[in-house]
């Protein structure tokens, strides 16, 4: 984003501003403002204990070796809906401290027995349902997959870039 508007002249340069302004101690504050200015208690910041806490931690563990070959983001994000993270319909009530914690990435090893995610829930009936979702969206494959390219198109980059570096 500094390259794009225009507020560094390299990734090098950006990365070290970057830097500078978390290790400053300027970004945690920046976000304490945020977080006051949005009537929410900013020192949820120093202790994540003041957050809504979920009373059931299940996880959501492999059933083979394997590795993982793909997840279905949709089906994740389902299954989090259902569990009260989100609604389906705009009078739903959301549940702040509900959840599912991702563990495993794509291309990752994993044991039998060993978690693939946590579903973090207040019903365990819904919790229930959340963890079988979850499991079957992720994707199990023998051999790992192949290597992804991080960024596949860039669209329209000429026209974002700022003037002077065109």
């Amino acid at each position: 984003m500094l390259l794009l508007a225009g507020a560094a002249a390299s990734p090098a340069e950006a990365e070290e501003r970057l830097r500078a302004t978390l290790d400053s101690g300027r970004a945690l504050e920046q976000s304490r403002r945020m977080i006051e200015a949005q009537h929410g208690d900013p020192r949820v910041l120093d202790d994540l204990q003041r957050l809504p806490q979920a009373r059931l931690t299940l996880p959501a563990v492999a059933e083979r070796r394997g590795f993982v070959s793909g997840i279905d983001a949709q089906a994740v994000g389902l299954a989090a809906m259902a569990l009260g993270a989100g609604r389906a319909r705009k009078e739903d009530a959301i549940d702040p401290a509900v959840g599912i914690r991702l563990g495993r990435k794509v291309g990752e090893e994993v044991a039998a027995g060993e978690p693939l995610a946590v579903v973090l829930a207040n019903d365990e009936a819904r919790g229930e349902e959340a963890r079988r979702r979850v499991r079957a969206a992720y994707r199990l494959a023998d051999t790992p997959p192949a290597p992804r390219p991080l960024i596949h198109t860039v669209i329209g980059a000429e026209a974002a870039r700022p003037p002077e570096r065109r």
